[in-house]
């Protein structure tokens, strides 16, 4: 059988990769077992470790295969490496080593080291005191001489000098790549005269031709506070090591070192904590060093400049240096500071550093965007820049700041500028120079001005701007400032070190505290070292217009000078009344003013003096407003009356206004002066009026004073008033001359006639416990004079009356106390008081009382309370209660409320030997009144207003709810005399005999009998009985006074010398023939229907023959007998 050549090459390619893969399967099980000991190859290792080393001996304890699971794969691993130097001391040991042989060379059973990896060790590193740092007797570096230099980067960075020991370790062994984990590294510094150690470090050495790298970690133990605590040192190179780029971290490092580093020995700076920086270069074994590279990261600390203290938040840099141009480059710098905020970039030229140059200036650029640039407390609050560009010098001895050109914009601000900043004089003599020009252009705020302005130049100046200029804009400014150290020697800036010439528009300034910001100004502002002038061409107050204003502050410092300011404007008087309304003195509010309903035409001068001090007393600050208006008026300013046709001038100023003018008031013409005293301090302002006018009726009316009812023509007033302001016045005398005028006090029974003298004079006094009202009328035939005292609510306590005198209606004097219950105690005394206008309303059943129920609803002050009591002591010679009745030596004693009298008594004289006696008293809310007179007739004239009873003796005994109730009236020996409507009645009953009587001496009733009830104003008589000598009548109906209806019915009973009655004073017959009392065996009955003045009267002769018994059916038989619920109520009851 023929093998084919290419299935012969498969089987044989087939039997390969399984003889391999059984011999991976057989190590991977072998080794999962545990390590393959290589003991026997151990010399062979060891000794191509000693040949990678150059010869320098390497002892392993022991050398195992077996697979390393962290780096995940197969390798050669000896435990107990030690690594001997030259003169067989020990260089460094490890407890493990990883060894990749040269897989190549054990082809040919060789052994060669390629990589090496060593852990957990330990070796030692010694600093000489030349600065030579060895591993053992292996050099590593050696340092420049110039430990007495500061760091020189072109020097001590030579790579000429670090490449020699590169290559050293190179050509020592035969090292591909050495790697270090987790070692201990102890270095003696014999130069420092210190001991530390590094633990853990971890590191790499690789070496091929295409370059060499070295990696080192390392945590610096033991590391005191501003040492390193951690170190990386990262360096590459071409294969050649000509070329090498290197770069070093430091963590934990104190800036300060760094800084020391590069020859700065100074202590302006204290860190907070420690930092990381980054060192990095690039050189080349000819060329030397092409570039260095300086980063710094949180950095923290404060720093001191001049007297200031700088604290620093955050610091970070990265800086970079070109050997070949000089340039330092800052590439980036980000702070966070007291004074600076922001992330900036710029770059240096320091050929003149580098070169020592002691001469020449050093040129620079700084530049940055969004930033915070902050002075306090030089200034009140950081300034924000949107950017920021500067070019500058800083001389060789850094004290001189030399500025270029310096363009800066933050807040609609552009600004550019130029000068230069320098220090003079040492230690706490050192002082500052300024000399800098710059134009600003574009929108700048009041607020912006205040952040540039320092805090203690000019400071209450800079506080008025703060505070009185709260809206506006600078559209340019042009500053210079030549500030010389010392400039300020005297505490403030003289004028001619410094000049800012600024225009403003549409700009808001709070002239007066008190008074709203004048809006729309424009003009041009005037600052130097020590005063600012702003002249005003131009503005709006509300919508007045300010023609012009100028604001002098003659001087700042030293403090107190007075700050000058004047405006003039001209606008209409409702638009001044608001602005005059928006401040304290809200003349518009107190008064009640309409605003808008006024007219009027004026102008304004504004005259403003306030100290420049930081905290101004108000009574130091002194204004002045005077101005006028013409055409002015102000409706409704009393009552309907408007104040019109006026011309008023006005003064205001920090002492009070002072309003005066002329016009109509109403139709009155009036003048008038307004003084109102508001000095700041006082406890409280003080108001005084003068004015004069013509006072008619209506405006009379329109003070409270009905003047309508009782007065024609026109008064003459003369009134002066005072108080805290407003129309609260205190004190209040009023001059009234009434010759011009007609007048008729009907409740009095007064008239005046016109041009007949009268004269008046009214005083009002207030004080902290009340208030007093005095009153002086006189005039033919009338006199009042009297004197009120009210307690601080305005409710009236007393009053004294001296003279209450009308011709033929009162002549009385008293006093009139007011009660804790609200009520009052009236006192009068006198020769004489007419009380008789005020009688028939008093007896009315129907008036305002006669409607109240018979029971309070509501409780006190609710429904149907009466009120409180006031009583009344009346003692006069002569009281008249009618025109044809007096009361002599009358007394009365009553306590009424609003149902009427409650208690109290009535007693006087009628006639000689006549008296008169009435008492009232309450009980359970129902008032008895009972009355005695000597006189019937007078008490018909009183009670009835009638005089058609005359004499006899009567008697009143009544019992009332309110305005209801029942009585009983007896009367005895009373004549009836001219009585109409009697008269008639006797006359239609045939009794013409008793009709002439009745006109003649009169009919005399012995005995009246008549109960009565009162019902809603009603007078009901259930049965009244009148009997005498000559006749008896009854009667039962009632009586309505108020609409004087009447609906009665009853009997006439003539006398027949007694015949007619004798029987009804016997038993069973009299009940026959007589039937009630008063009637008589032959008794006409009679009905009255109609009112007083119209009466129906209809007479029944055939009752009089008719038994008494059967005599009630011919009573009036076409009406029924009236009833109560038929008859009508008084009028103000319907």
């Amino acid at each position: 059988m023929r093998i084919s050549p290419k299935l012969l090459i498969i089987e044989i390619l087939a039997f390969l990769a399984f003889a391999i893969l059984a011999s991976v399967g057989f190590l991977a099980w072998r080794l999962s077992q545990g390590p393959i000991d290589l003991e026997m190859i151990r010399p062979q290792v060891e000794r191509s470790l000693t040949d990678a080393r150059g010869g320098q001996p390497v002892k392993i304890q022991n050398l195992v295969l077996e697979w390393v699971r962290d780096r995940g794969r197969v390798e050669a691993v000896a435990k107990g490496f030690t690594a001997m130097d030259k003169t067989n001391h020990v260089a460094f040991r490890a407890e493990r080593a990883m060894i990749a042989l040269d897989a190549g060379a054990l082809v040919g059973m060789k052994f060669k080291t390629r990589q090496l990896r060593l852990e957990n060790g330990t070796a030692s590193v010694v600093r000489s005191k030349e600065g030579v740092w060895t591993l053992a007797d292996m050099v590593l570096a050696r340092e420049p001489d110039a430990s007495d230099k500061p760091f020189d980067p072109i020097r001590d960075l030579n790579w000429t000098t670090l490449a020699t020991p590169v290559r050293a370790l190179i050509s020592a062994g035969d090292f591909e790549q050495v790697e270090l984990a987790n070692f201990r590294l102890d270095i003696d510094d014999q130069k420092s005269g210190t001991k530390w150690s590094a633990n853990p470090v971890a590191g790499s050495w690789s070496a091929r031709k295409d370059g060499v790298a070295i990696n080192l970690d390392a945590k610096l133990a033991d590391a005191l506070v501003g040492e390193p605590n951690a170190i990386r040192i990262n360096i590459v190179s071409d294969g050649d090591v000509t070329r090498a780029a290197g770069k070093l971290t430091l963590q934990g490092v104190d800036p300060m070192s760094i800084a020391r580093m590069f020859g700065y020995t100074g202590d302006g700076f204290s860190s907070g904590k420690p930092a990381s920086a980054t060192f990095s270069i690039a050189a080349t074994e000819k060329g030397g060093l092409q570039s260095t590279k300086l980063s710094l990261a949180g950095v923290t600390g404060s720093g001191h400049f001049v007297d200031q203290t700088i604290n620093v938040r955050d610091l970070a840099f990265d800086a970079a240096y070109d050997p070949a141009t000089k340039q330092i480059t800052l590439e980036k710098l980000k702070i966070d500071s007291d004074r600076l905020s922001g992330e900036f970039t710029g770059s240096m030229d320091a050929t003149a550093i580098m070169g020592g140059d002691t001469k020449s200036p050093t040129p620079f650029k700084l530049s940055g965007t969004g930033f915070t640039l902050g002075f306090t407390p030089v200034f009140e609050a950081p300034w924000i820049f949107e950017s920021a560009e500067v070019e500058a010098s800083v001389s060789p001895d850094a004290r001189r700041l030399t500025i270029t050109s310096l363009k800066a914009a933050t807040g609609g601000l552009n600004a550019a500028a130029s000068g230069e900043v320098w220090l003079e004089g040492q230690g706490d003599a050192q002082q500052l120079g300024v000399k800098v020009s710059a134009v600003g252009t574009g929108n700048i705020t009041p607020q912006q001005v205040v952040a540039f302005w320092p805090v203690d130049l000019g400071a209450s100046a800079r506080l008025w701007v703060r505070d009185r200029i709260p809206a506006g804009k600078a559209t340019k400014a042009v500053f210079n400032v030549d500030w010389p150290p010392g400039a300020n020697s005297k505490g403030f800036l003289p004028d001619e070190n410094l000049a800012l010439e600024f225009t403003v528009e549409d700009a808001s300034v709070i002239f007066l505290e008190d008074f709203p910001p004048v809006t729309g100004v424009s003009g041009v502002g005037h600052l130097k070292g020590n005063s600012l002038v702003v002249d005003v061409s131009a503005g709006k107050l509300d919508k007045w217009q300010v023609d012009e204003g100028k604001i002098i502050l003659p001087r700042f410092s030293p403090g107190g000078a007075i700050m000058d300011v004047k405006v003039s404007g001209r606008g209409g008087l409702p638009e001044m009344m608001r602005v005059l309304d928006r401040s304290n003195l809200k003349v518009a509010s107190r008064y009640g003013l309409m605003i808008d309903q006024m007219t009027g035409t004026g102008s304004v001068d504004v005259h403003v003096q306030h100290p420049m001090l930081d905290h101004v007393p108000p009574d130091q600050e002194k204004f002045s407003v005077t101005g006028g208006f013409v055409s002015a008026s102000a409706p409704d300013l009393v009552g309907d009356f408007d104040l019109a046709h006026a011309n008023v001038n006005f003064e205001l100023d920090q002492l009070g206004i002072t309003l005066s003018g002329s016009g109509d008031f109403g139709p009155a013409p009036v003048s008038f002066e307004w003084k109102e005293r508001t000095e700041i301090g006082a406890i409280e302002a003080e108001a005084q009026l003068t004015a004069r006018a013509r006072a008619t009726p209506d405006l009379l009316n329109a003070f409270g004073l009905a003047a309508r009812n009782f007065m024609q023509g026109e008064a003459a007033v003369e009134l002066t008033a005072s108080g805290p302001g407003g129309r609260n016045f205190t004190a209040i005398t009023a001059n009234v001359d009434l010759t011009h005028s007609q007048l008729d006090l009907e409740e009095f029974g007064w008239s005046k006639k016109y041009d007949a003298p009268a004269k008046g004079t009214f005083r009002y006094g207030k004080g902290n416990e009340g208030a007093i009202l005095t009153g002086d009328i006189r005039a033919d035939g009338l006199e009042l004079i009297g004197e009120g005292r009210m307690d601080t609510a305005g409710v009236f306590q007393t009053i004294d009356i001296e003279r209450l005198f009308s011709r033929d209606r009162v002549d009385l004097r008293g006093m009139v106390n007011r009660k804790q219950d609200g009520g009052y105690r009236v006192s009068l005394n006198g020769p004489f008081f007419d009380a008789s206008p005020w009688m028939d309303s008093m007896l009315n059943m129907s008036s305002g009382s006669a409607s109240k129920t018979a029971e309070p609803v509501g409780g006190p002050g609710g429904p149907g309370d009466p009120g409180p009591a006031f009583d009344l002591q009346l003692n006069a010679d002569r009281l008249r209660v009618r025109e044809n009745a007096e009361i002599g030596n009358a007394k009365v004693a009553l306590s009424i409320d609003g149902e009427g009298p409650r208690n109290g008594t009535i007693t006087g004289q009628i006639a000689r030997g006549k008296n008169l006696n009435v008492g009232i008293t309450t009980t359970d809310g129902a008032r008895n009144i009972t009355a005695q007179m000597d006189d019937a007739g007078f008490g018909a004239r009183v009670l009835l207003n009638a005089d058609y009873l005359v004499g006899g003796k009567l008697k009143f005994d009544g019992k009332f709810k309110g305005s209801n109730g029942e009585a009983l009236v007896t009367m005895e020996d009373v004549r009836l005399k001219d009585a109409p409507l009697v008269a008639q009645l006797f006359s239609l009953a045939s009794l013409q005999g008793l009709a002439d009587v009745l006109s003649g001496d009169g009919v005399m009733f012995s005995d009246i009998n008549a109960p009565v009830k009162f019902v809603d104003g009603r007078i009901d008589l259930p049965g009244l009985r009148a009997t005498g000598p000559a006749m008896g009548i009854t009667a039962r109906g009632w009586i309505a006074p108020e609409s004087s209806e009447l609906a009665l019915d009853g009997v006439l009973a003539p006398s027949f010398v007694g015949a007619n009655s004798v029987l009804g004073v016997l038993p069973i017959i009299g009940d026959l023939f007589v039937s009630r009392q008063g009637e008589g065996m032959f008794a006409p009955t009679y009905s009255v229907r109609g009112t007083f003045s119209r009466a129906r009267i209809s007479i029944n002769p055939i009752a009089a023959l008719t038994p008494g018994v059967l005599r009630q059916i011919f009573e009036n038989p076409a009406v029924p007998p009236p009833v109560a619920e038929t008859a009508p109520t008084s009028a103000g009851n319907r």
